[in-house]
């Protein structure tokens, strides 16, 4: 073998081992941190146990909902440092497993060194809670629409949320508005609990908060003084928001009410069947068959590797027809040739 040649056998062997580890979906930091609470996507943890919040984050909520009722200015009030981190390292421990058991279940003397940690975990999530794209958005809703329109308006922003942030929003606001409640005994009103909460729950663009690390994101005043008018008024709005949520957490998850104009104009603009190319059973099997064809020759290029479970790949892919459900492909190698395959499906 020549050293051209050989040289490219090693870069052959090279790629296909990035390749693997690609596939595989995981690196060896990624393995490290597997189980890791702070600083996780909440993709990662929707995808990786069905739950919108890490399972040791949903044990703090129990314990600070047991808490609140004789806890004053709870949230308000910091912890202390070395408690914090303490209880923060129990819940790294084990995203997936209550940890907050036994000789590490919480006191009442740890209420607010774990309420401190809570806005922590939110403060430190890679994508705040209300997602960079969408934060400036909810703001905007209680500075220019109409205080008769924000509900509905609220309820269609809300829709736009990721399903994981839409879940765990839910969690956090029906969490809250239980806290609210005991206010004539802990002091901490949902106007209160707002003005805690905005700076770990939004990220507004017109800040310079965007432009400083996840852990940095609550300090509003940095090295070049005061915020400006501006900034000042998009967190009020931010906080106003915070606090109509709270107060109003059934009816925002609820879905929006549309006018009888609305279903007119929907009804409108549907197109008719043989518009969309299906002329019959026969004609909508037979495109989705030159579909597959299709794919299968384009080596299945427009398909985007979801993750590997068990020797089955599952993939997805955004299809091109205006819906926003996505497409999905189960791969999985059957040792045999395909006539027996074909055979056992079709009468077996």
């Amino acid at each position: 073998v020549s050293p051209t040649q050989n040289g490219a056998v090693k870069n052959w062997t090279v790629q296909k081992l990035f390749k693997k580890i690609k596939m595989d979906g995981k690196t060896g930091r990624e393995i490290e941190v597997a189980n890791q609470v702070f600083g996780q996507p909440l993709t990662v943890i929707y995808r990786r146990s069905g739950l919108c919040l890490p399972r040791t984050i949903l044990e703090v909520l129990r314990y600070l909902r047991q808490m609140a009722p004789d806890t004053v200015g709870i949230f308000r009030k910091n912890g202390v440092k070395s408690r914090i981190l303490e209880v923060r390292a129990l819940c790294d421990r084990d995203a997936d497993a209550d940890v907050f058991v036994d000789e590490n279940r919480l006191d009442p003397g740890q209420v607010h060194d774990v309420a401190d940690m809570l806005k922590q975990y939110l403060r430190e999530l890679p994508e705040p809670l209300m997602t960079t794209r969408l934060s400036e958005t909810f703001a905007n809703i209680f500075i220019h629409v109409p205080e008769n329109e924000r509900l509905l308006a609220l309820q269609y922003a809300i829709l736009l949320l990721p399903d994981e942030n839409r879940e765990a929003l839910q969690t956090l606001l029906l969490f809250l508005s239980d806290i609210s409640k005991h206010s004539d005994n802990n002091s901490m009103p949902a106007q209160n609990l707002a003005v805690c909460f905005t700076p770990s729950l939004f990220q507004l663009s017109a800040s310079r908060l965007d432009k400083v690390t996840p852990t940095r994101r609550h300090k509003t005043i940095g090295a070049a003084g005061m915020p400006t008018e501006r900034e000042m008024r998009e967190t009020r709005a931010a906080q106003q928001c915070l606090t109509y949520l709270i107060q109003h957490c059934r009816s925002v998850f609820v879905a929006a009410e549309t006018g009888p104009e609305d279903r007119i104009q929907a009804d409108s603009d549907a197109p008719l069947l043989k518009e969309l190319g299906l002329n019959g059973p026969r004609a909508y099997l037979i495109d989705r068959v030159l579909d597959l064809v299709k794919e299968h020759s384009d080596r299945w290029k427009s398909w985007i590797l979801e993750g590997i479970h068990e020797d089955v790949e599952i993939s997805c892919k955004v299809p091109n027809d205006c819906h926003p459900l996505k497409l999905f492909r189960v791969w999985v190698d059957v040792a045999a040739p395909p006539k027996q395959v074909m055979n056992r499906i079709m009468r077996e």
